[in-house]
């Protein structure tokens, strides 16, 4: 019996079936690895790997570039706070609901209240209650919202 036969007993057990493959019909005993088939392959695989390693080069280098140039959040200068004649010297002044566009002090999230003494900070003007902004000032000598110097 020869392969045809086989192929036709196939087809004929399964009329309505659309494919008529058999698997005597995958035969790959007469595979071979020859140059012309693996100089392509090895060149994709070359092709792969450059890219992969250029990518991961890319990644790297992105990452320390943005580490790099990232403002540091804790200025040296913050950690240490400010004398009490210094916090004295900024000045109050009195919460404007109608003038004043802050609404609430950043740091207790308190709602200020018309006529209450506010600080603003000289050097960003951001306005807090004068107990939390001064409890603040004593440990660092920042900014608590932008972190801006308040060394004087």
């Amino acid at each position: 019996m020869t392969s045809n036969d086989k192929n036709k007993m196939a087809t004929s057990k399964h009329p309505n079936h659309p494919f008529h493959f058999h698997y005597t019909n995958f035969d790959d005993n007469n595979f071979k690895l020859t140059r012309r088939t693996l100089l392509p392959v090895l060149c994709l695989l070359l092709l792969l790997l450059t890219l992969l390693f250029l990518y991961s080069r890319w990644v790297h280098h992105r990452h320390r570039h943005r580490n790099a140039t990232t403002p540091n959040h804790h200025p040296p200068s913050s950690s240490v706070g400010l004398d009490k004649s210094t916090i004295n010297s900024i000045p109050t002044r009195a919460h404007r609901r109608a003038r004043d566009t802050e609404v609430q002090c950043p740091i207790c999230l308190g709602d200020f209240v018309d006529g209450e003494a506010v600080k603003a900070l000289p050097a960003c003007a951001h306005a807090y209650h004068v107990e939390c902004v001064d409890q603040w000032l004593v440990a660092r000598s920042s900014c608590p919202v932008c972190r801006a110097s308040l060394d004087v």
